[in-house]
């Protein structure tokens, strides 16, 4: 990679893969370990293009690997950076026991837990505050109102 390329002109490689399963999310169509870390397969812009940030949605529960890679106005891709991990939690009860739904119904509320085991159930504003927290296990009613994280 050059020291001339302006930094406005520098695209960016994103590269992310899932460590569980192997899949690659944004394949970079470059080297990205070793001593060959940075050499590219093709001379195009990197798959983030000039944007300095990027946000992943949508991601399943598992851990994934992440590195960046600059790469100047001649196609050329220098070493990458990072090479991190970061794990995503089951967050979707279905992923947790698909016996489990919740609903709501007159104001509550409602948990039906198929599941013979015990829930602890703690409920959350859209930003971030605990409303309550609370045990369900078969079929259960509880005070709510509004939008809530659960």
């Amino acid at each position: 990679m050059d020291d001339k390329t302006p930094q406005a002109s520098l695209t960016y490689n994103l590269s992310l893969r899932n460590t569980i399963t192997g899949k690659w999310l944004y394949n970079t169509m470059a080297v990205i370990y070793g001593t060959n870390s940075g050499w590219r397969r093709i001379a195009e812009p990197g798959n983030v293009f000039t944007n300095k940030k990027w946000v992943l949605t949508g991601l399943p529960a598992g851990t994934y690997q992440w590195a960046v890679q600059a790469i100047d106005a001649d196609f050329v891709g220098g070493t990458f950076a990072g090479g991190k991990t970061f794990t995503i939690a089951a967050t979707d009860i279905s992923e947790l026991n698909s016996e489990v739904t919740f609903g709501t119904a007159d104001g509550k509320l409602v948990v039906n837990n198929n599941s013979g085991n015990t829930l602890d159930i703690t409920v959350y504003t859209l930003t971030g505050n605990l409303i309550n927290q609370f045990k369900a296990g078969g079929y259960s009613r509880y005070p709510w109102s509004g939008e809530c994280i659960l």
